[in-house]
């Protein structure tokens, strides 16, 4: 049985992804319900880890670990964090401890359904602790949430980027609330820039990690996860980090702490279970080969691509990767940029790598901090596309 991580650090979820790559799709996963995820990409990379084993399983059974728990406060459990959520949604069966197993994926459909449900009554979306998110299971008319599209059929549109800023402002309100930070809250001019960053990435996910090979077709079974997470930081947290991140660690460190001799970030994360940057650039120009028979360096090529050109040729709003403009806007905001996708994982450091429109795509391998260019480090295959960024947002004087 494949185990997934309890304290969901990015290095032993990466472990877990080589497994499930040399798995097969052969064995169930065992969920621990006590599991915790770390600053930064954690979550991002659990969710990302769900989808590939959720598409790879054969079988699509998962465990529960219940343990001393009820019913009630298993079913409870599913639904504290989104990553619970994605991996009992994909399952094609539930399985705990309990001898009497009878109605427990009902009961826990039932919970998630009215979660998700909940999540669009408030424009910071579903809250726990400091964590904001917003889950989108499928596509349909259930798939798409009111505070995100215009309910239009065939084709829900996003809404304008206004409404991206309203959504973002509420989310990142709440959590510095919660978690103490409230006096970081950002500037109307921060608002502006981290909404386009949202904006952009958002359509980006809704157009090109949402479909199928035919762009007509909605994925299914399917997801698409966003959130944020306020994370307060002590020089000790700091320097735990830089030992197992050196270029995160190094960027947190560029930065002063606040009168509270703290660091302040906001979190902001999408993840999709598309086809990821090669497998929709394959379906879109109807290559005839498979994602494994390109070679690293093409596989960057073709992600360099997405994060070069600016627009599609429709020249509508909602269209097009926008993925040049996040860069800029994060330079501006001094942010910093994990990407990982298909056999990938990369990074870039916007306060001291800073970009303009127009530059090269230049991104850094995750394990050797080399330029992608100069050294590019396989890692096992991954479904869909998950983007992770982190800001700073200092207190006011």
């Amino acid at each position: 049985m494949l185990s997934f991580p309890t304290k969901l650090k990015e290095n032993d979820i990466e472990s877990l992804l080589w497994l499930i790559q040399q798995d097969f799709g052969e064995q169930p996963l065992l969920l621990q319900l006590g599991s915790k995820y770390s600053h930064f990409g954690g979550l991002s990379s659990a969710i990302q880890a769900i989808n590939t084993w959720a598409r790879s399983s054969k079988t699509g059974v998962l465990h529960l670990s219940q343990g001393k728990r009820s019913k009630e406060q298993l079913v409870e459990s599913t639904i504290e964090q989104p990553f619970k959520i994605i991996a009992s949604m994909m399952a094609t069966e539930i399985v705990t401890n309990d001898i009497n197993k009878e109605g427990i994926k009902k009961t826990v459909y039932s919970a998630i359904k009215k979660n998700i449900e909940g999540q669009s009554k408030s424009l910071a979306g579903a809250t726990r602790g400091g964590l904001c998110s917003y889950i989108f299971i499928d596509h349909s008319s259930k798939g798409f949430d009111k505070n995100f599209y215009i309910q239009a059929d065939p084709t829900p549109v996003p809404k304008q980027i206004s409404q991206f800023e309203n959504i973002i402002y509420s989310m990142i309100h709440h959590s510095l609330t919660v978690s103490g930070g409230a006096s970081a809250l950002p500037s109307k001019k921060q608002v502006h820039e981290i909404g386009r960053v949202f904006y952009e990435l958002f359509c980006n996910t809704h157009e090109h990690g949402s479909r199928e090979k035919l762009k007509s077709k909605w994925i299914k079974p399917a997801n698409r996860v966003l959130y944020t997470n306020a994370i307060n930081l002590v020089e000790s947290a700091v320097n735990a980090i830089k030992v197992e991140n050196t270029a995160l660690g190094n960027y947190l460190n560029s930065f002063s702490m606040t009168s509270s001799n703290r660091y302040r970030f906001i979190e902001l994360s999408l993840i999709d279970s598309g086809l990821g940057f090669v497998g929709r650039w394959i379906a879109d120009n109807k290559y005839t080969g498979s994602a494994s028979e390109l070679g690293l360096p093409e596989e960057y090529s073709v992600f360099e691509k997405c994060f070069t050109f600016r627009d599609t040729s429709s020249g509508e709003d909602h269209k097009g990767t926008g993925l040049p403009v996040v860069m800029q806007k994060l330079t501006e905001l001094n942010g910093f940029m994990k990407v990982r996708s298909g056999r990938i994982s990369v990074y870039r450091d916007f306060k001291n790598q800073p970009y303009s429109l127009g530059d090269l795509c230049d991104f850094y391998d995750k394990v050797s901090h080399k330029r992608c260019s100069e050294n590019l480090t396989e890692m096992a295959q991954v479904v869909g596309v998950a983007i992770t960024v982190l800001l700073p947002l200092e207190e006011r004087r």
